[in-house]
């Protein structure tokens, strides 16, 4: 059964991307993160903070858009987000990239609109600038956060030897409970 983008059918999943997701999704590549680069400058400007927000954290679409406020300790900024499960609550820091898109201080929502809103508008950028393959969207940014993790050895099943250590970074990161 295929479905058609943007679709919420669920499709057999291929070995290519057996990690047990629900759709099938593809991250996106250094590739389709250098094309996206070279042409952040065709966006909006909240366009262009939600997607490098994203693109850094591994964020769910919908969590930049709870950001109200930030909080620093030891010199790192950081906010709270986190509100479809209790585990899903965490501290993200601000990353780098992101800091010159913001005012000096966060006190107040960052996005205007929804997230559905936003990111239908940063979809439709993705496939104008060549990132075509309907298995790419933008939540393919936390499925490429993920691998990232899983290539650094943050396997989603360590084994019983590996530290517990890996397993609640990726939980921490990801703000997933498995």
């Amino acid at each position: 059964m295929t479905g058609t983008q943007g679709s919420s059918s669920i499709r057999s999943r291929k070995s290519y991307t057996d990690f047990h997701d629900a759709l099938d999704r593809l991250p996106l590549d250094d590739d389709d993160m250098s094309l996206m680069r070279r042409h952040l400058s065709d966006l909006q400007p909240g366009e262009r903070l939600l997607w490098i927000w994203l693109a850094n954290t591994g964020m769910r679409l919908s969590e930049p858009f709870e950001i109200t406020e930030e909080f620093s300790e030891a010199g790192v900024r950081f906010v709270i987000i986190g509100s479809k499960t209790e585990s899903s609550r965490r501290r993200v820091p601000i990353p780098d990239a992101v800091i010159p898109l913001l005012p000096a201080k966060i006190n107040g929502p960052l996005f205007s609109g929804t997230p559905k809103h936003l990111g239908r508008r940063i979809m439709r950028h993705m496939r104008r600038v060549g990132i075509t393959d309907e298995r790419k969207v933008l939540h393919s940014l936390r499925h490429r956060a993920k691998d990232r993790l899983r290539a650094e050895g943050c396997a989603p099943h360590p084994g019983p030897r590996k530290e517990d250590g890996c397993r609640r970074l990726r939980q921490w990161i990801s703000g997933a409970s498995s």
